[in-house]
């Protein structure tokens, strides 16, 4: 079981060596043309291109504040704020507590071979994943979120309601095929929206002078949520039922929906310093992905 994960850890070694260098790494080298050339590849005409690149230049004479500093600057809590918030999210929405406990819920199920449909679940989050990638960038990512966490919501109520017929009547077929159908619908509305957007959108509010903190914050909150979720979730599944924890995860998602409208920016599109130049002039941050 552990060893195989050494497969798909080689394959996603092998194509490390396919990605290209980003372009303000290669400037900050002094390789304008590799830049420029990489930027061709992602950029519709060679205006575009020029301008990001002047754009870069710009950004990379910005000297790096210290955290104290980012911390006394109102722009940058507002969008360290968004980063958090979207990473509890993540956490609260996310997969992690399904795919840790499926064999588990599985088997509470009475489905004897609980540990073929989590490897199905795992194909399904890297197949639908891969889907996600490939069209983020010609749907948007907002509207990938808004798809991802209203399904997400829709399949925690049916986990939800599914927990609490096993724990109020006897296991039938039906019952089954709800919990199997909507943990597996799960997985791939996560899989279509949160999973690679949430990281996307973290990873390009910022501004220059502070974005390896400010990303490094959201991360290590993700992951500090996640250890938390984790083992709470086990706890509360004990003592109270799986009905009641996947019904709060569900009302986390519909808090998430008013949220994401309300505060999060559309980056999909925009670049970099465009967004940080709309965050420096205190355009509201629904808009600083606005050209």
């Amino acid at each position: 079981m552990l060893g195989i994960i050494a497969i798909p850890a080689f394959i996603m070694l092998i194509f490390v060596f396919l990605l290209p260098m980003s372009p303000r790494w290669l400037m900050l080298k002094n390789k304008e043309d590799d830049a420029k050339e990489v930027l061709s590849k992602m950029r519709s005409d060679s205006d575009a291109v020029s301008q990001e690149l002047l754009e870069i230049k710009t950004s990379l004479n910005i000297k790096k504040s210290s955290a104290l500093k980012l911390l006394n600057k109102k722009f940058f809590l507002k969008v360290l704020v968004v980063g958090l918030i979207l990473q509890v999210l993540n956490t609260l929405c996310r997969i992690n507590p399904v795919m840790y406990y499926s064999t588990m819920i599985f088997r509470e199920a009475g489905i004897t071979n609980a540990s073929i449909v989590t490897i199905i679940l795992g194909i399904v989050n890297m197949g639908t994943t891969i889907i996600a990638v490939k069209y983020v960038d010609r749907i948007g990512k907002k509207p990938l979120i808004y798809f991802g966490l209203a399904g997400i919501g829709i399949m925690l109520i049916l986990l939800s309601t599914s927990f609490y017929c096993l724990s109020h009547s006897k296991l039938n077929m039906v019952i089954t095929v709800f919990l199997v159908g909507s943990t597996i619908l799960f997985v791939f509305f996560y899989a279509v929206s949160l999973g690679p957007t949430i990281w996307a959108v973290c990873s390009e509010i910022f501004p220059l002078e502070g974005r390896d903190f400010g990303f490094s914050v959201t991360t290590a909150t993700n992951w500090i949520l996640n250890a938390l979720a984790i083992n709470f979730s086990l706890v509360i599944m004990d003592v109270y039922g799986g009905s009641y924890l996947f019904l709060g995860f569900a009302c986390v998602c519909i808090l998430g929906l008013f949220f994401v409208y309300f505060f999060v920016p559309e980056t999909t599109g925009v670049s970099l310093e465009k967004i940080e130049t709309n965050l420096k002039n205190g355009v509201k941050l629904r808009h600083l992905g606005k050209k």
